[in-house]
């Protein structure tokens, strides 16, 4: 791995409870945007670090991560992340979800002295990034910490009521958001929550008059991009399965940033469906390389 081709990550490390359509017995599983987005990356060949929130002394749920050579921090929290997530049918799309217990928000002593070259914001709910940290982080990427900033949208858009319960509402200062980001992520329903449309072109093209950001979209058939080149562009997914859905969003993240660094954004599109294809057809972790996902682009 080369510290030239390098990502960082960003976020609550948690525990989910899962409960699938038709089974009232919960799968507990290690879960958060920033584990699946480092196995991603770190199997790839990048170098990567996760800056995770957590109680120290459940370290232990991040010997995935360093086994495969993930420089991982811990900011100590007194609770670990934990979510409840319901199906209530057989649409694997389709969930409620819950915070029983959370590790509180960043701050900006939490942040490394340098950012590196993909600096990524990967919350789970908006109790994890303030916008006063962002305007920080900000401030840091335009005194040469960071190459690129890139941010989850989901962190923003998931918003945890009193009782725990998260719902998906628009974010006030959005645009305001939008425009210091260098590449934005965010599934179709945070999309129609913000813009008011349900239609991928459309979504995008009122959030690109918010924003010069490249600006990547997941729907059920597969991924969309928007960037100074074109609004809407589209690779559908190519999964049989959906065993592994759990991290699409995720992965075609990771995949994206990562290849990026290297190629053009068009590739890079195609590359992240590819890798989430793989991904969907598996349980467990992404696990495989740059030749095998580039044969699936083929």
């Amino acid at each position: 791995m080369s510290d030239e081709l390098a990502i960082t990550f960003l976020g609550h490390f948690c525990v989910d409870d899962i409960y699938d359509y038709g089974d009232e017995t919960a799968r507990t599983v290690p879960g958060s945007a920033v584990r699946a987005g480092a196995l991603v990356s770190s199997r790839l060949g990048f170098t990567t670090r996760a800056i995770v929130r957590l109680d120290p002394a459940d370290q232990a749920l991040l010997a995935p991560l360093r086994d495969r050579g993930v420089a991982c921090t811990v900011v100590p929290a007194d609770h670990t992340t934990r979510m409840i997530l319901r199906h209530p049918s057989p649409d694997p799309d389709v969930r409620t979800m819950h915070q029983s217990a959370n590790a509180g928000f960043f701050r900006q002593s939490d942040l490394p002295t340098d950012g590196g070259p993909i600096f990524h914001l990967a919350g789970i709910t908006d109790r994890e990034f303030s916008m006063d940290f962002v305007e920080t982080v900000t401030r840091m990427r335009g005194d040469g910490w960071t190459q690129c900033l890139s941010v989850d949208l989901q962190s923003f858009v998931r918003q945890v009521r009193p009782d725990g319960t998260i719902t998906l509402g628009d974010v006030p200062g959005k645009e305001a958001l939008c425009a210091r980001m260098d590449v934005i992520k965010l599934d179709i329903v945070e999309a129609q929550t913000l813009t008011g449309s349900h239609d991928p072109a459309e979504a995008l093209g009122i959030m690109r008059s918010w924003t010069r950001a490249e600006i990547v979209l997941t729907r059920h058939d597969g991924v969309y991009l928007a960037d100074d080149r074109s609004v809407g562009a589209f690779v559908p997914f190519t999964n049989r399965t959906l065993v592994g859905r759990t991290g699409r969003g995720d992965t075609v993240i990771a995949a994206y940033l990562c290849r990026r660094q290297t190629h053009c954004a068009r590739d890079s599109l195609r590359f992240a469906a590819a890798a989430a294809s793989i991904k969907m057809e598996t349980n467990g972790g992404f696990d495989v390389g740059v030749a095998e996902v580039e044969h699936r682009m083929n």
